[in-house]
């Protein structure tokens, strides 16, 4: 798999130790607040049924956890080792573990959604597309559109770049550099807008939210 978590050779018994925030690419406190902030100005309400892709280690789980009524968080990720340490290290230390079913929480490296999920109302994958192909982003937005209702909304964010330049690797703030064939990717908004068509979504903007990383939200909305 092209995802660059998969790839490098981790280890997940460090993530006991309280490293889980490392993993999860840096800037653990400005991006956390960021996400969560981002939602709320949205429109995030505590009766939305939300779903976390890529949750990993709850950088915004610590944030949205609090937030939404219980049972109403959904966390998905790659890595259950990752969830787990969030779980220990940054939710129960706020005491709002039992606002998380065992059953609001599930890992798998194809998207394989619970049915059990159906009806989420919003949902958001940071820094998640940046580390996929296009393919793998069809698989997702596919199998994600199932579990959605029919009026979702999904927030997504990618390295965005012009039809012109998208063959070239481009430099973003921090000195990261995106390439078109290879992680970190970067896509343009034909781009977004045809995986949307393939799956059941339609794009509704495209645009920066003030990512330190430059990185910008695409926002699907169910059709």
């Amino acid at each position: 798999m092209e995802n660059q978590y998969i790839n490098k050779d981790l280890d997940l018994t460090a993530f006991e130790g309280g490293n889980h925030r490392d993993i999860v690419g840096g800037l653990w406190d400005e991006i956390g607040q960021l996400q969560f902030d981002y939602m709320i100005a949205q429109g995030l309400s505590p009766t939305d049924r939300f779903i976390d892709v890529a949750c990993g280690s709850m950088r915004g789980g610590r944030h949205f956890i609090p937030y939404l009524n219980a049972g109403h968080y959904y966390g998905f990720d790659i890595l259950r080792e990752l969830i787990d340490a969030g779980m220990t290290h940054e939710i129960a230390p706020l005491g709002m573990v039992d606002k998380v079913p065992e059953g609001n929480l599930a890992s798998a490296a194809d998207f394989e959604f619970p049915e059990s999920w159906r009806g989420l109302d919003k949902g958001l994958a940071l820094s998640l597309f940046t580390h996929l192909t296009l393919n793998t982003i069809v698989q997702c937005l596919t199998k994600l559109r199932a579990v959605m209702a029919d009026d979702g909304v999904f927030y997504a964010t990618i390295f965005e770049t012009t039809e012109e330049t998208q063959i070239q690797p481009q430099t973003h703030p921090h000195n990261i550099v995106s390439y078109m064939c290879q992680d970190p990717y970067h896509y343009t908004r034909a781009d977004m807008d045809y995986v949307a068509q393939k799956t059941g979504w339609g794009v509704e903007s495209l645009k920066g939210f003030g990512h330190p990383r430059g990185q910008h939200m695409v926002v699907f909305k169910a059709r």
